[in-house]
């Protein structure tokens, strides 16, 4: 660990890509990184969500309950669509969706273009803006509400 914060910038690669709120917490942590210095003495522990610094599962789930963090996934459970369905939307919203240039970042050498137009294949065109997709999209209103403003909606909304 002294090693690679001794070196100045902090040289890493992530399995997934990091944007949004993640590159920016990243960006945070790697900012408090910069400024710390290791020596030899003992390590101590200290909770400061308990006045005691001692741990408890009170504190932390005193904690964990009163981050004003939105749950931006609670539209996507409400809606009266199957689980299967909701599942895919949360995937698709984490942009864990397996498209071409996701398999690509995991050493995939196929061919990144879309099947049907032959733009790059991502999240974005492949559930969006392929004319293809829009198609499909098109005639996918079986649930009685427009798939594609829900997708849109939920799973986009935070970037």
């Amino acid at each position: 660990m002294a090693e690679v914060l001794s070196s100045g910038t902090l040289n890493l690669s992530w399995r997934r890509d990091l944007f949004g709120s993640k590159l920016v917490l990243w960006n945070n942590l790697a900012a408090c990184l910069a400024n710390i210095t290791l020596n030899h003495e003992q390590d101590d522990f200290k909770w400061n969500l308990d006045q005691a610094c001692v741990f408890t599962v009170k504190s932390h789930y005193l904690g964990l309950i009163h981050q004003n963090i939105p749950n931006t996934n609670k539209k996507l459970w409400k809606f009266k669509i199957p689980l299967k369905i909701k599942i895919f939307l949360w995937y698709l919203k984490r942009r864990f969706i397996l498209t071409k240039d996701n398999l690509a970042r995991r050493n995939w050498q196929g061919s990144q273009q879309c099947c049907f137009c032959h733009e790059d294949e991502t999240i974005q065109h492949l559930f969006f803006d392929c004319h293809v997709t829009r198609l499909v999209w098109a005639r996918s209103t079986r649930l009685g509400v427009c798939l594609n403003q829900v997708v849109y909606l939920i799973c986009l909304e935070t970037g």
